[in-house]
């Protein structure tokens, strides 16, 4: 996903439902795109409070035969998730505090807008850059093509009918159409006002923690010759361990307008912490020689 920068002065643009109502952005997109993983790859600090491996195995001999039983119990608590260079923070302190309000998704809304007619700074088809944002595109679409949006069909989707609090994009007073050498007033494209930006409370801080136990058996046999005693064992385990997703929060719409006052990792969508561990099984096969 491509996320793109916003910032000020905002230059000649203003957005509202007529010129003369018409008022400028906040920001406004400034010519740079980063991809969303950049900026969402981060250096953090992960700690477990427990950490438990516990293993009990009983062993029986009898003449040449060797039978082991045992069970083992692992568990990790939950992982808390700090910057390094705010070690006491038990979740995630603003990444962001050096551009916050910077960045915003792309989706597939166009950045720039063209003059419909000449003004007093700018002439007939001078691209004019928008502030339009997309706060609910996916990886797999962006906003002015999905279908939900009222009224965000055929050529509607060039005037990016569906990005966020849309209103009618205007440049040094003129209107701006979404195509160079337009110059109906139902071309005109629309813009963000205001747009909506990605912060640090909007990065999931996904936490695992995991639990698993195990039984193991092993069944061994030793040949008593002189000098040397040749062994051969086979034995086997099965691990059983819980695992879980997050799809329940997944198919959460975000509120890209919330404040960025909450803690990330909220005590929600199971608890923010995922279980994580592998259930398997294994089959072993050992053999060797001591010498006496």
């Amino acid at each position: 996903m491509l996320a793109q920068k916003m910032g000020t002065p905002v230059n000649f643009l203003t957005a509202g439902a007529t010129s003369g109502a018409a008022t400028a952005p906040i920001k406004q997109f400034q010519g740079e795109y980063a991809p969303v993983a950049n900026l969402t790859t981060l250096d953090v600090n992960v700690r477990s409070s427990i950490q438990a491996d516990i293993a009990l195995m009983a062993n029986y001999t009898t003449n040449n035969w060797g039978f082991d039983l045992g069970y083992n119990f692992w568990t990790r608590s939950c992982e808390k998730i700090s910057l390094p260079d705010r070690p006491t923070s038990k979740c995630c302190p603003n990444l962001c505090t050096m551009e916050k309000d910077t960045w915003a998704l792309k989706g597939d809304a166009a950045v720039f807008g063209f003059m419909a007619d000449d003004s007093a700074s700018l002439s007939i088809n001078a691209p004019v850059a928008l502030s339009a944002t997309q706060c609910g595109a996916t990886i797999h679409k962006g906003t002015n093509a999905d279908a939900d949006v009222v009224n965000c069909t055929g050529v509607d989707r060039l005037q990016n009918c569906g990005v966020d609090n849309a209103q009618f994009a205007f440049g040094d007073g003129v209107a701006l159409v979404h195509a160079p050498f337009l110059t109906e007033a139902s071309d005109q494209i629309k813009t963000s006002l205001e747009p909506l930006f990605i912060n640090c409370c909007d990065i999931n801080f996904q936490r695992t923690k995991g639990i698993s136990q195990k039984v193991f058996a092993n069944v061994n046999y030793t040949w008593d010759f002189e000098g040397w005693d040749p062994y051969f064992g086979i034995g086997g385990s099965v691990e059983f361990a819980g695992h879980s997703s997050d799809e329940n929060c997944a198919s959460t719409t975000p509120d890209c307008s919330a404040p960025c006052t909450n803690s990330c990792n909220l005590v929600d969508c199971s608890d923010n912490c995922l279980k994580c561990s592998i259930s398997e099984w294994k089959v072993w096969l050992k053999g060797g020689i001591q010498f006496n």
